[in-house]
């Protein structure tokens, strides 16, 4: 999930200095990248597909960068950059659909994976419970946490307490 920080005390008419520029950045993203899902889900089921016009930055197997304006990709996996759609081509790598980039950047094999350090920090702060089995393995992880870490100071005030008894 894309989540944008916006400070209130700078609005003037709804909208932040930076926020246009971010959702037209949003915009972008969620268009290309939709095309690209759609390009990519269609060429699982029948063949190839070439992206043209694009500016493409990637990196080759010496991790060093390589620039290219077309892109042919086949059942999610790169093919082939920079190549040139005649008719000839396009039927021996059985290409049906080819999209038009319009110029704009494509960063593939890119993945945005952090984490923001006080989320990481808080999470040692928790109990894991993702190897749970069952309801009564989480409730032990739970007593175990607790005894173990019985000086951590906890907090409520974050939660909503129910105001009617459940029937």
């Amino acid at each position: 999930m894309l989540k944008m920080h916006v400070n209130t005390t700078e609005r003037v008419s709804g909208i932040t200095p930076n926020q246009s520029n971010r959702y037209g950045i949003k915009r972008f993203i969620l268009k290309f990248g939709g095309a690209l899902a759609i390009a990519t889900l269609s060429s699982v089921a029948c063949a190839a597909t070439l992206f043209t016009n694009v500016k493409g930055y990637t990196l080759n197997e010496d991790a060093e960068l390589v620039s290219f304006t077309s892109i042919l990709i086949d059942e999610g996996k790169v093919l082939s950059l920079d190549i040139k759609a005649d008719e000839t081509t396009a039927q021996t790598l059985n290409i049906t659909n080819t999209i038009d980039g319009k110029g704009r950047v494509m960063l593939p094999g890119l993945i945005d994976a952090h984490g923001h350090l006080l989320g990481l920090g808080a999470n040692l702060l928790e109990v894991n419970l993702r190897e749970s089995t069952s309801a009564a393995n989480a409730a032990d992880s739970v007593a175990e946490y607790a005894l173990a870490n019985s000086t951590q100071p906890v907090s409520y005030t974050h939660l909503t307490l129910p105001t009617t008894p459940y029937v």
